[in-house]
């Protein structure tokens, strides 16, 4: 199982490529708001009406996006492939990779929340 509380570990990540820009978090924000918003809530807490009904409860992204916490590429993989044993598919057969990327650039945007 993956455990989303452990910390990035040097040598397993990919540079995001695709530069946080207006665009991108625009694009991000639209990806979020049909896909993700439902159960991680609109700041992310994973406070989503759909979210609340879930057990285990949706991820407080928040608490995911501190400094230091998690790389791009470890949240690129969390969405494209799900994490076992929650509720949170992989959107992998419904995102492009750039889509995904779009995402984390937008999610980002929470950790100053």
């Amino acid at each position: 199982t993956l455990d989303v509380r452990q910390p990035v570990v040097a040598g397993f990540d990919r540079t995001n490529p695709v530069p946080a820009s207006p665009e991108s978090l625009q694009t991000g924000q639209a990806l979020y708001v049909e896909n993700c918003l439902p159960c991680h809530g609109e700041g992310g807490k994973g406070d989503g009406p759909a979210g609340l009904a879930l057990n285990p409860r949706p991820a407080d992204l928040t608490t995911h996006l501190a400094p230091g916490q998690h790389s791009d590429s470890q949240l690129f993989d969390w969405i494209n492939e799900g994490i076992p044993g929650s509720a949170m598919p992989p959107f992998a057969d419904y995102l492009s990779e750039e889509q995904i990327w779009n995402v984390v650039n937008y999610v980002r945007t929470f950790a100053g929340d």
